[in-house]
Order: structure tokens, then C-alpha cells, then sequence
């Protein structure tokens, strides 16, 4: 049987800035020991949030971001 988790936005916006985070390592656990599930309105809002400028200081570039939500 296959572990399907699910998070909140806020949980995954603070996965994708906070790399060292006890969250990120709950993130990566999940993803390894099964699937991460998300409805169309959370990933929705995780995009706007994770888009704005005030979260440019996590980021090195635009592109960035795009790869992290292709990576959703």
C-alpha cells in the first residue's frame, strides 16, 4: 500500500524557502516514502504565494521557482 500524504500551503511554501528546515525534512520524507497529494486550489495558491516578491530573497531567479512548481 502506497503512503499518500497531504499538505497545506503554508507547509509546502515553507519546504520550498526553507531548505534546512524540520519541515523540509518531513517534506522530503513523505516524497520518499510515497506520494504527496494536493488539490487544484491548494497548488493554485502555493504558485501565487511562492510568485511573490516578497519570497525573491529565497530565490536566485524566477526559473527557479517555475522548476520547484514543476516539480509539484
Amino acid at each position: 500500500m502506497t503512503n499518500v500524504f497531504v499538505f497545506d500551503t503554508n507547509f509546502l511554501v515553507s519546504a520550498s524557502i526553507l531548505p534546512h528546515s524540520l519541515v523540509r525534512l518531513a517534506f522530503d520524507k513523505a516524497a520518499k516514502s510515497g506520494f504527496i497529494a494536493t488539490s487544484k486550489e491548494v497548488f493554485e495558491e502555493y504558485t501565487q504565494v511562492l510568485l511573490r516578491s516578497k519570497f525573491d530573497k529565497y530565490f536566485i531567479s524566477i526559473e527557479e521557482r517555475f522548476e520547484i512548481l514543476r516539480l509539484m
